[in-house]
């Protein structure tokens, strides 16, 4: 976000109002706080904030009643007010109609808590928006990159030529230009050296397709002051992040990311002093007058503030409430003098408070901001070296540098990085495209994302890097701003493909912790504190592991287990117990309930992270052999289809294309029948192998069966997807096969290409349609691609 808004929350639970504070706080915002319906009421009679946070259940009355006042007021721009409540999926909608722009359920998780926050701020109060006009005479690409657009807050206008896009600028209030080099009036770059003559500075996106020199586009670039020089093709979702990124500079970043994670276990930690010294209170004052009728939920708080203790390390703290909770156990026995156990319980709570207090003078040592990825920049230029490294301390990137083709071979045998980002001409005569052939032959960088740089940018070394499977292309020289987009795009993949873990406990501080500890092993943590909402939650976060409470408020953690295991899509979810009880009978019940471990609390962070870990470990190797097939190393045909439905969805709901090919090596029978089936077995293998090497990370490779394979490349369009798959049948064709006798052979393939949504808008319409241009590709003499 790129200017300070202004929010109200409306919240009675402190800890929620420091979570809160310390999260919009950070990213630039102002809170005003309020911790109940009168001081809202009073705060907005004295002036209106941008968007309102509004817990649905607040001391003196509920949320929606200040929502009616809210809307009944209003006389300026729409407020967004955003309902904070702890309910399940099936009641969000309600709220909804009811005329909340937006419901965040509570616990919320910090990323999607700010993602909902902002972009409510950007739809109805501007900030972070603007106006981009996309002159392009392809319709097609212009509404998609206008439709990306509108889904962040963008107002998108289109033309298809240079003199509709004048039509456009004369009216004003355009914050960004994007115009493609070939117009079909004119060139672009003439049409804005017409809007530079007039005095018209608006920032610009020059787009062309680098066929000749493309030095000359470049200095015309320059000479017209453009931002920045794209090359096509180009995706409508990689221009739409460039364009956000020209106009507000200021997109959340992975650096912002971890700070939030640090911010978060100061705020759970000062949480659960706060709720200790509340809890000490009450208990003093139940000793002073005598009342213990609130006793089972002072016990109950006090049970769940010994576990939490200890696992934040605060075992003297853990000592001294298991005594306030034996005491408070005594009492409820009553089975001695009434005055004498309230005395050793005044003692106990005073004893629990001293050990906390002694936390304060012991040294305070900060949390080190961890790098959670590992980029390597390989090549001969130190500049670009020391660059790279410069911005990786900048946005906590791992950075290992390599100054030869050597050097890099060896370092990427010792690490496993994330991304490679490798220099097209390494010096003294190696090539970065052999290079990157010889990385994708290592098995720990079989599918690392590739970036390439290169002072050339004709469309043949494009489309040499997609084949090798670059997922980004610089242009020397290097913009600090186009790197970090490239680098932070393709770590944003690896990011949402983190593992996902569910912890269920209705210890608020408990949870938090647990939070922390896994999102520093880089996993999506979600907590749930009702456990009454599993079945929609599990639904919701699909988690590959669950950590579950056994002790919980009106229900055990052990008929939790039960309801998960009668679910047929949750029947073999891992689950591991947490639980202070670990008696014999306890663990015995724990595994007959379904669980797959136990951990007992309070918990110790080295032994979670690596219990979790573990766990996490066998599933993904099981998944793995359940979903690949053993010959190719390909995906199956279910297990495709699955990631493939995720990701034509995705590409549905933004608009950007996706293309699907489907493999057939030729004459696979007379392979068989003349060299034998051990040598197509190894026709097949070497072809899955190739297809592994080749691409990029986020592209899906499977066997579809028999000898056809198939692939699939989102926001990518036919022509590029012809390309890169002529240049793997290049390839392919060149390798020598032995046949079982010692004969040498070599093999080919044909495919069919079908483009989402030029070709289908559904998945098997795609599929009919590469299948037929597959028939095609062979009836047409095989060892083809056809893409229409």
């Amino acid at each position: 976000m790129g200017a300070r808004a202004s929010i109200l929350l409306v919240d009675d639970d402190a800890h929620v109002r420091a979570l809160v504070r310390r999260l919009l706080c950070g990213r630039g915002h102002e809170v005003i706080e309020a911790d109940s319906l009168a001081e809202g009421r009073a705060t907005l009679e004295q002036s209106w904030p941008h968007l309102v946070l509004l817990d649905l259940d607040l001391k003196d009355g509920s949320g929606e009643r200040l929502l009616d006042e809210i809307r009944a007021q209003a006389t300026g721009p729409h407020v967004p007010v955003i309902a904070l409540a702890a309910i399940n999926a099936s009641e969000r909608d309600g709220l909804v109609t009811k005329g909340f722009d937006d419901v965040i359920v509570k616990p919320f998780g910090l990323h999607d808590f700010c993602f909902k926050v902002e972009s409510l701020l950007v739809r109805y109060q501007g900030f972070g928006a603007g106006t981009v006009l996309v002159v392009d005479q392809d319709e097609a690409l212009s509404k998609r990159v206008a439709s990306v657009l509108a889904r962040s807050g963008f107002a998108a206008l289109t033309a298809a030529t240079a003199a509709e896009a004048s039509d456009h600028v004369d009216k004003g209030g355009i914050d960004l230009i994007v115009v493609d080099q070939a117009l079909p009036d004119m060139k672009g770059s003439e049409w804005l050296a017409g809007l530079r003559s007039s005095g018209n500075a608006t920032k610009a996106i020059l787009i062309g397709l680098m066929e000749g020199d493309p030095t000359s586009l470049e200095k015309s670039g320059r000479e017209l002051g453009v931002s920045l020089l794209l090359q096509k093709p180009v995706t409508p979702a990689v221009l739409a992040e460039f364009i956000v990124k020209e106009i507000a500079q200021a997109a959340p970043d992975r650096r912002n990311a971890m700070r939030e994670s640090f911010r978060a276990q100061v705020t759970a930690r000062e949480s659960f002093q706060g709720r200790l010294l509340r809890v000490a209170g009450a208990l003093h004052a139940a000793c002073a007058h005598k009342d213990v009728s609130n006793l089972e939920i002072m016990q109950r708080e006090v049970h769940n503030l010994a576990g939490t203790a200890g696992s934040y390390g605060y075992m003297g703290v853990t000592d001294a409430l298991a005594q306030v909770d034996k005491c408070l156990s005594c009492l409820a026995e009553k089975d001695m003098g009434f005055s004498t156990r309230l005395r050793e319980l005044e003692h106990s709570v005073r004893h629990a408070e001293l050990a906390l207090e002694a936390l304060h003078d012991a040294q305070v040592h900060s949390v080190a901001e961890k790098r959670p990825f590992q980029v390597m920049v390989i090549g001969a230029d130190e500049g670009l070296r020391e660059l790279v490294a410069r911005l990786g301390n900048d946005r906590l990137w791992d950075v290992i540098a390599a100054a030869s083709a050597s050097e890099a071979l060896l370092l990427s045998r010792q690490a496993s990085p994330d991304v490679v980002i490798v220099d097209h001409l390494l010096g003294c005569g190696e090539d970065g495209f052999h290079l990157a052939r010889e990385l994708r032959a290592i098995p720990q960088c079989t599918s690392v994302p590739l970036i390439f740089i290169s002072g050339e940018s004709t469309l043949d070394h494009r489309i040499a890097a997609a084949h090798l499977g670059a997922s980004a292309f610089v242009h020397k020289p290097v913009d600090p701003e186009v790197m970090i987009a490239a680098v932070e795009s393709v770590l944003a993949i690896k990011w949402d493909e983190r593992p996902r873990v569910l912890v269920v406990d209705d210890d608020w501080s408990f949870c938090q912790l647990v939070t922390s500890v896994l999102s520093d092993l880089g996993l999506k943590v979600h907590s749930l504190q009702d456990p009454s909402q599993i079945v929609d939650v599990l639904d919701e976060t699909c988690p590959d592991l669950v950590l579950l409470d056994v002790a919980m408020a009106n229900v055990s953690g052990f008929d939790i287990c039960r309801v998960v295991r009668t679910s047929e899509r949750w029947r073999h979810l891992p689950v591991l117990f947490l639980t202070r009880l670990t008696g014999v009978e306890i663990r015995t019940s724990a595994f007959q309930a379904g669980a797959d471990d136990y951990l007992p609390k309070p918990v110790v962070r080295e032994e979670l992270a690596a219990k979790v870990t573990a766990i996490l470990t066998r599933t993904r190797l099981l998944r793995e052999r359940a979903d690949k097939d053993f010959l190719t190393g390909l995906y199956l045909r279910r297990a495709f289809l699955d990631r493939l439905t995720v990701k034509f969805s995705h590409a549905k709901k933004t608009g950007i294309p996706l293309a699907l090919g489907l493999i057939d090596l030729d004459h696979f029978k007379q392979i068989n029948d003349t060299h034998g089936h051990l040598a197509g077995d190894r026709v097949l293998a070497t072809l899955g192998s190739l297809l592994a090497r080749r691409f990029r990370a986020q592209d899906l490779r499977g066997r579809w069966g028999g000898e056809e394979l198939v692939v699939a490349f989102p926001g990518e369009d036919a022509r590029t997807v012809h390309a890169v798959l002529c240049r793997v049948q290049e390839e392919f064709r060149e390798i020598r096969y032995q046949s079982d006798e010692g004969h040498a052979f070599h093999a080919t393939f044909s495919a069919g290409v079908a483009c989402f949504p030029d070709d289908g808008n559904t998945v098997p319409a795609l599929l009919r349609v590469a299948d037929g241009r597959l028939y095609q590709a062979k009836a047409g003499g095989r060892d083809r691609v056809v893409t229409e």
